[in-house]
């Protein structure tokens, strides 16, 4: 799997776009296998509107990955609403994995708590 990132994060990304290595792999009679991360902090992270990205792409996407945007941290703090996002996934009927990669801040199991409480 080659998750698409941003050049801010990592300089040698290799897919910056979901939507266009999809547009690129069906132009060359492919399908992204496996089914390709959507990272919510590196979405946020190029400005794009990370709900908007979300409902264009959950039908191609598994897992959605979380973390603070923009220091990564704890999806809990920074500028990205993930009350919001997780209420898209609910409207959108997702039923794929959800995964955390972020800085911690403070420890696991208080992160994850802190989480938890963000999917209402």
């Amino acid at each position: 799997m080659v998750p698409p990132g941003d050049r801010a994060s990592a300089r040698d990304v290799f897919v910056r776009n979901l939507k266009v290595a999809s547009a690129d792999a069906e132009r060359a009679g492919l399908t992204l296998l496996p089914e390709p991360l959507f990272d919510c902090y590196h979405v946020g992270r190029v400005g794009s509107d990370v709900i908007a990205r979300l409902e264009g792409l959950l039908a191609i996407v598994r897992p959605v990955q979380i973390a603070a945007m923009p220091s990564r941290a704890e999806s809990d703090r920074g500028d990205l609403d993930y009350r919001a996002v997780f209420a898209a996934i609910g409207r959108l009927t997702y039923s794929g994995w959800t995964s955390c990669e972020y800085k911690a801040a403070e420890p696991t199991a208080d992160a994850l708590t802190c989480t938890r409480a963000l999917d209402g």
